[in-house]
């Protein structure tokens, strides 16, 4: 359907046409353009207004949004916190802290996560997908990696001490684990392949713990994540195969 706009100008010209042929003055003409272009211009007023009305509402609306996110972050903020002084607490009272299980299937994978990982490592959907599909014959090496992550590199990464590296380096030794960066091939012409969207934002998974060299995802282990400075927590992207040039 055409604009009311678009009928009104056909209209009008139908009745110029109509004047001209009738023998209509040249004052009449100018009349009828006069009063022509009087509509227009209100009507450009009038839409001009509703733009700038919706425009207002519509950046409202966005600032409303950003203080929210603000306040998520700073609450989940003092939430990591409050769990970092919690664990210090039990380590100095000398008491030992429960050891989370490491299940022998991933039927309650979703479940685990959100009680064992939670302020220190968070896992993105696509590495939920991940799960969900996977053909890996042993899933508590799945579980065994990400307590690995949340009880040794999260620790590193916050405190920054060498002490704590060797302790994940021989961590991931133990489990026969190599943690390195995913290299220049995959993220420059692959890039789209190890990007997630976090926080509202592109993010690269430039690094990955792997283990075995076989494509067989029944045998081969890989977990694709970065670090995150804002939160100081790992974002885990892709779990537990292969993302690699095939991947959709």
């Amino acid at each position: 359907m055409p604009s009311f706009n678009a009928v009104r100008q056909v209209a009008a010209q139908q009745e110029r046409k109509k004047l001209i042929a009738e023998g209509g003055s040249q004052a009449e003409l100018l009349k009828m353009f006069e009063d022509d272009n009087q509509r227009l211009a209100e009507e450009l007023r009038d839409e001009r207004e509703n733009f700038e009305g919706q425009l207002a509402v519509v950046e409202d609306e966005r600032d409303a949004a950003q203080q929210q996110v603000s306040e998520l972050r700073g609450e989940a903020f003092d939430l990591r916190e409050r769990i970092r002084v919690l664990h210090d607490r039990l380590n100095k009272a000398a008491l030992v802290v429960p050891k989370a299980p490491t299940p022998k299937t991933l039927d309650r994978f979703d479940a685990w996560v959100r009680e064992h990982l939670a302020g220190s490592v968070t896992l993105h959907n696509r590495a939920f997908r991940g799960v969900e599909k996977s053909k890996f014959k042993e899933p508590m090496l799945i579980y065994q990696a990400l307590l690995l992550l949340r009880d040794h590199y999260v620790p590193m990464r916050r405190q920054g001490c060498a002490q704590l590296k060797d302790a994940y380096e021989q961590a991931c030794m133990a489990l026969q684990f190599e943690d390195s960066f995913v290299g220049d091939a995959a993220t420059r012409t692959h890039r789209a392949h190890y990007t997630v969207n976090y926080g509202g934002k592109p993010r690269l998974l430039d690094r990955h713990l792997k283990r075995g060299k076989s494509h067989d995802e029944a045998i081969s282990f890989r977990l694709y994540y970065f670090w995150d400075d804002e939160t100081e927590t790992v974002v885990v992207g892709w779990l537990p195969s292969h993302l690699d040039n095939s991947m959709t």
